[in-house]
């Protein structure tokens, strides 16, 4: 609580309590647009509203009386007090904060952060309520726009299903999101470069020079490697990071990402080792114009065997050997196989 001094020099002695008290200076309170301070007496006297106060709230200074109710009527519905509420801050006189929002004549709504406090005088019985208003608008949109930006980015990480990570300016692991999904290893083991527990120890070093030199030279990261899933086995990973994210010229934080590319990696040796399918099969006989008989007095595969291939749309249960020879004929002749990572297999000429 404050109290009001008494004497000569009483009210010089007040407002310098109060500059300490409220830790801003009354002074700056006329030249501050973004300050505004009020009183009130607690018994006979009016609320009073300093010029700022005025334009706080988005009033000409002294175009209308300044009261509770006007303040609230201006007040967010959300951020009103109950009156019981101002009551009890006025009995018990302890220094309060809070943050409200205002929406002025215009319609333009701003964050507004009140410090208040109660005079009393050398008996200690109250006599009025002082309090300062501080415009925290940017401060509040800025806090707000980062939530919605970090709802957006979960929001995204999400959707693309594969595990991004965020560093610190040495390399370090701070976060990472969907790891444990593909892993199995939890954020805590994974933290500072506890992550590459799950590389394959024959890519284990690769990574990590690539990743120490990238961080040395505050480069953009890239690397192909072998990461261990949850359930025991190794995919091929792509791990790819942005430069690092700077600001006045200090790095302070790094993004990235690692890309499933297994299906792609094995997509080669996949294709010299899957057999055709039927639809294959009679794609390339009509790419080559070639009859059945054609093909089977390339192969010295009977026409029978050739056409219960065919009749299969998926891979067919004649013996290996025999379909091996119709795709090594088939290649010979200028057919290429294709066995894509997703969708079905296909042909062209080579």
């Amino acid at each position: 609580m404050l109290v009001l001094f008494d004497g000569d020099s009483g009210a010089i002695d007040t407002l310098r309590f109060v500059e300490e008290r409220l830790g801003i200076g009354l002074s700056v309170l006329d030249i501050d647009p973004r300050t505004g301070d009020w009183s009130r007496g607690l018994y006979s006297r009016p609320m009073k509203w300093s010029a700022g106060a005025y334009r706080l709230l988005g009033l000409e200074p002294g175009s209308v009386e300044a009261s509770f109710s006007l303040l609230d009527s201006l007040t967010h519905p959300e951020d009103r007090r109950a009156p019981s509420e101002l009551e009890a801050s006025l009995r018990t006189g302890e220094p309060r904060e809070r943050e409200f929002r205002v929406i002025q004549a215009t319609g333009i709504m701003r964050w507004l952060q009140v410090r208040s406090e109660l005079l009393r005088d050398e008996q200690g019985v109250p006599i009025r309520k002082i309090a300062v208003w501080t415009d925290v608008s940017a401060r509040n949109e800025a806090r707000d726009a980062l939530s919605e930006y970090q709802q957006r980015f979960q929001g995204l990480v999400r959707v693309s299903n594969h595990p991004v990570w965020i560093t610190r300016a040495d390399g370090g692991v701070i976060d990472i999101f969907g790891w444990q999904e593909v892993t199995g290893q939890s954020l805590g083991e994974a933290l500072g470069l506890g992550w590459l527990e799950t590389i394959h120890p024959d890519d284990r070093d690769v990574t990590l020079n690539a990743w120490t030199d990238a961080i040395a030279r505050s480069a953009l990261f890239e690397v192909e490697h072998r990461i261990r899933t949850k359930e025991g086995g190794y995919r091929w990973f792509r791990s790819r990071s942005s430069a690092p994210c700077k600001a006045q010229g200090t790095v302070f934080a790094r993004v990235g990402v690692s890309l499933d590319i297994h299906d792609e990696k094995m997509w080669p040796k996949r294709s010299d080792e899957a057999l055709l399918t039927g639809a294959q099969i009679r794609a390339a006989r009509g790419i080559l114009n070639w009859s059945v008989r054609d093909l089977a007095e390339a192969t010295a595969i009977s026409p029978s065997t050739i056409r219960r291939l065919e009749e299969t749309d998926g891979v067919s249960h004649v013996p290996k050997e025999s379909a091996l020879e119709i795709k090594n004929s088939l290649r010979s002749a200028g057919i290429e196989f294709l066995f894509p990572p997703s969708g079905k297999p296909g042909v062209s000429p080579n």
